[in-house]
């Protein structure tokens, strides 16, 4: 038997196929727009995941800038600090000397008969004042470092009072 398109047959035939055609047509139709669906969804899902991240990434980046400003404020009070501490050790040092001289030059001192072993005397014979007697029985004193208030804010007035400190040493030693 031979298929021919103008019988009957060959026409339900024909008919046949093209309805399957149409029909296969409309389920790939469907079938794809499910899954574009999905996709987009999906699409949609990942845009605002990225949007997010780029939120977080920009807090980040802010947090990281206030970090790094705070650390080099940090290494500059610390760089500060170690000179301050520097200078302050290198004077305790020199005040620890002048005491030891001063005390090895009043025992070996040879004093004319009649005059009494003075009682605290200064340099040059000069009777000290209070206050310099204050400053160097003070820088006399082992320095014991103070554990640094990590909730205080890093500038502080100690390099005023180091400043202060050095003034009255050059005074008492002007007096000299």
């Amino acid at each position: 038997m031979r298929f021919q398109p103008n019988s009957i047959q060959g026409k339900k035939l024909l008919d046949k196929c093209s309805h399957l055609l149409e029909e296969n047509s409309e389920i790939a139709r469907h079938l794809g727009e499910e899954r574009m669906q999905v996709m987009r969804i999906q699409l949609t899902a990942e845009r605002t995941k990225r949007v997010q991240l780029r939120q977080r990434i920009a807090e980040f980046d802010r947090h990281a800038e206030q970090i790094d400003a705070e650390n080099e404020r940090m290494q500059k009070k610390i760089a500060d600090l170690g000179s301050s501490l520097k200078e302050t050790r290198a004077e305790i040092d020199r005040n620890k000397k002048d005491i030891e001289d001063f005390r090895s030059s009043g025992s070996k001192r040879k004093r004319p008969d009649g005059e009494k072993e003075p009682a605290a005397e200064g340099p040059a014979g000069l009777a000290p004042s209070v206050p310099a007697l204050a400053v160097v029985l003070k820088a006399a004193q082992p320095l014991v470092p103070s554990p640094v208030d990590q909730s205080a804010p890093l500038e502080g007035d100690a390099s005023g009072r180091h400043k202060d400190k050095k003034k009255r040493h050059k005074e008492k030693k002007e007096k000299q």
